[in-house]
């Protein structure tokens, strides 16, 4: 909208900031003839006032972009946008018919009522800010709430709960309260802790009596400090699983690990516990060296689900038409029942596939020559170990943690 010619006085005018046609994606709605007027403010205020019922009317939320009282005789000038302004992506909650404008977030009408509030903050471990948003919006037609919004609700209930502590001053007051077994490593020159590893007394008591098979694996960098999250789960008589340890690391060299490992040990020696019999984990050389230092006499098998992955990523491009016949043998490779049929299948499968000399030259030097009584049923089936592509369940149980560690970026508040 063009400027007006008002005097020298508090009279403002008030611009449109779209800039074209091209620039509105074809699912919005130009609002351009709605904001355009020939009336003159008196006040800021009433431009302000008059603009936004305007707004309201249409869903939008006005706010300022810019203001400047102008020099030189010039006209003041307010630019004004919609609070959702800039290139359109249309959010699952939203309808196609809102139009958006070039601004920044903005308090005026969009701020969350108390009780809005208090519904985020009840939430927020156990569901994304873009879900909790949806929800508000289900529940109050005429909320004009952004995610940014939420995302501010959150962050100021965690500041509220550190209380001045630093993070990993908070973590190590709830693990302290509330009878965590934990220990952690500090860096000799700063005295900054580097690693930490916590059980909760329930889980501890789970694993004495559910001791047969625990899972290993880790979930990389998906919290504000990119620290690896090492966990470990057991599995009940009743197939439930339960996160027995959890543990930062900064880094996965194998002693880092057999630190970790180590101590969980201990704590389940002095728990009462009898020796572990299976340890199921993915193919990470290092954490494997500290499962033998730690646990002798624990059988270790490497997860199938993990494995079928790798493969599937390293030779389904080369093997191209033929993959499904290829996965089909590998399957009923890695069921062998004996070692000699074991035998049989791998020499048919080299056979059938001796024109993708890559693809078996990669299982052989991989996963079979050093590794294959880890993970064929031929050698796995003489000891029981409920299920070698049992770290699915880790899997699922990585889904849950990084929700509630990784999502809101800090280790803190949520893990208690």
């Amino acid at each position: 909208m063009d400027d007006y010619n008002f005097s020298i006085s508090d009279s403002w005018s008030f611009e449109n900031d779209v800039r074209s046609e091209e620039s509105i994606s074809h699912n919005s709605r130009d609002y351009t003839p709605e904001f355009t007027t020939d009336q003159i403010f008196e006040t800021r205020e009433d431009m302000l006032a008059w603009a936004r019922s305007v707004g309201l009317k249409y869903g939008i939320v006005v706010v300022i972009l810019n203001s400047a009282k102008l020099k030189g005789g010039k006209l003041p000038k307010c630019i004004l946008g919609c609070e959702r302004g800039g290139k359109y992506e249309p959010p699952r909650y939203l309808v196609d018919a809102i139009a958006h404008f070039n601004c920044e977030g903005h308090k005026y009408p969009s701020r969350l009522k108390p009780i809005e509030k208090q519904f985020v903050v009840d939430m927020a471990n156990n569901i994304a800010p873009r879900e909790i948003l949806n929800i508000l919006k289900q529940k109050d037609l005429s909320n004009t709430t952004g995610i940014k919004s939420v995302y501010n609700t959150i962050f100021a209930n965690k500041a509220a709960k550190l209380d001045s502590l630093t993070p990993i001053q908070y973590v190590i007051r709830q693990l302290l309260k509330k009878d965590y077994l934990h220990q952690f490593l500090t860096n000799s020159d700063t005295n900054e802790i580097t690693d930490i590893i916590w059980v909760h007394p329930m889980s501890l008591e789970l694993s004495v009596n559910f001791l047969s098979v625990l899972i290993i694996d880790a979930t990389y960098k998906t919290n504000e400090y990119r620290k690896s999250l090492l966990e470990v789960m057991g599995i009940t008589s009743t197939w439930r699983t339960y996160s027995l340890m959890f543990t930062y690391l900064s880094n996965e060299r194998e002693e880092t690990l057999t630190w970790a490992l180590d101590n969980l040990k201990n704590w389940m020696l002095q728990k009462g516990a009898s020796m572990l019999l299976v340890f199921v984990s993915d193919r990470n050389l290092a954490l494997m060296n500290a499962i033998e230092a730690c646990f002798p006499t624990t059988r270790h098998i490497l997860c199938i689900w993990h494995i079928n992955q790798c493969v599937m990523k390293n030779c389904s491009r080369v093997l191209g038409p033929e993959w499904k016949r290829f996965i089909t043998s590998w399957h009923s490779l890695i069921n062998s029942s004996t070692p000699s049929s074991f035998e049989q299948k791998w020499q048919a499968m080299c056979d059938d596939f001796r024109q993708f000399p890559n693809v078996i030259t990669y299982l052989c030097q991989t996963w079979l020559r050093s590794y294959k009584e880890r993970f064929v049923s031929a050698w796995t089936d003489t000891y029981m170990h409920l299920e070698s592509n049992s770290s699915q369940r880790a899997e699922s149980a990585h889904a849950k943690a990084k929700a509630i560690f990784g999502r809101y970026h800090v280790i803190v508040t949520n893990i208690f």
